[in-house]
């Protein structure tokens, strides 16, 4: 799977900031704020514009109970809705 691949990038007009470990990415071009579950907030720290997806993964199966599958569906799920929300270059 090509994606495993990709490098992303955080769309750099997005701030963010973590509290009670759940992120709040603010999209100003799409007037929005987006919460992000634990889940989604360790995902969004790992996109440094240098890790790739497939690392990114690799780190979700050794930090929490889930198989390599469940993670790649999700992450890769997670990381569509994220450009469709404006929070990813690329």
């Amino acid at each position: 799977m090509e994606v495993l691949d990709n490098i992303l990038k955080k769309e750099t007009l997005a701030p963010w900031q973590e509290m009670d470990g759940k992120a709040l990415v603010i999209t100003p071009q799409k007037s929005s704020v987006h919460e992000l579950n634990p889940t989604a907030t360790f995902v969004w720290k790992k996109i440094d514009g240098a890790t790739s997806v497939r690392t990114i993964i690799e780190s979700l199966c050794e930090d929490f109970d889930v198989t390599s599958e469940q993670a790649t569906t999700d992450v890769v799920g997670l990381i569509s809705e994220m450009k469709e929300k404006g929070l990813l270059i690329g």
